[in-house]
């Protein structure tokens, strides 16, 4: 196989672009390191559709077996030169094997309060590193879906998806359609707003958690939009100790999240 070494290589340039910047269509990440990749490929929904890797890498057991489930997937397998492919990745020290994952299209209408467990709206959520968090702390609090409101950052981002450690290929966030509260309400969903500071809202301890639910999370600083505290059925606020006036988003939703995991194990 031809090894893949010019810049000016089209292929090339896309993924670096990918790397770097996402997909402006919502719809492909770029995925780096052999972990993150076997993941992407045992993900219902998810399709691998380019992989790329040094000779060194592709040689490696491990790799080796992920290049030849690629192939049998149906994936584009590229050689590249570890000089290339230190100049597409962002990473200072890149593993050596990278591809594109296709997320597949951000469905509209897909039913909104479906599930058991909570659902998430990220409210203009821009940090990717949070956002990333927040995915991976929803996964293993059993969140049923998460959707992303216009101002948020886009899911293909690459931080989102190496700060969710590959939450995101099973979550699968989207942006949040025209008429969410309507369908929300219709499916018996509360509507809960995280705020801050604490005298604006009720302790989380006082707030039953036990049954369906959206929780709204607004980016740090700004918080939840007016619209959505307006829409809100209940404000929940986290008590703090000390000088402490706000937490990140990201411990905001865990502490949240996995308190509604305690109570709705505890109804059971």
């Amino acid at each position: 196989m031809k090894i893949l070494t010019s810049r000016a290589n089209l292929l090339a340039k896309t993924l670096r672009r990918l790397a770097r910047e996402g997909d402006p269509e919502g719809r492909t990440v770029f995925v780096e390191g052999v972990r993150l990749l076997e993941e992407a490929l045992a993900s219902p929904g998810i399709r691998l559709d380019t992989l790329a890797a040094t000779e060194d890498a592709a040689g490696r057991p491990r790799e080796k077996v992920l290049v030849d489930r690629s192939r049998e997937a149906g994936a584009r397998i590229v050689s590249v030169s570890r000089e290339l492919l230190a100049w597409i990745s962002p990473l200072p020290s890149p593993p050596g094997i990278a591809g594109v994952v296709d997320l597949g299209e951000e469905d509209s209408e897909a039913p909104l309060g479906e599930g058991d467990g909570p659902v998430l709206v990220l409210d203009g959520v821009q940090d990717p590193a949070n956002v990333g968090m927040i995915l991976r702390a929803a996964e293993a609090a059993g969140v049923s879906s998460v959707w992303l409101t216009a101002g948020s950052v886009d899911r293909t981002n690459p931080k989102v998806l190496r700060a969710s450690a590959g939450s995101l290929f099973r979550l699968k966030p989207s942006r949040l359609p025209t008429g969410a509260v309507k369908r929300f309400r219709a499916a018996g969903r509360r509507i809960i707003a995280a705020v801050a500071p604490p005298g604006r809202g009720e302790p989380l301890e006082r707030v039953p958690l036990g049954e369906p639910f959206v929780l709204v999370l607004g980016a740090e600083g700004r918080g939840v939009s007016p619209a959505w505290e307006k829409e809100a059925d209940v404000r929940l606020t986290l008590p703090l100790e000390g000088g402490v006036e706000s937490l990140n988003v990201a411990v905001t939703a865990a502490v949240i999240l996995f308190e509604a995991r305690r109570q709705r194990r505890g109804s059971r």
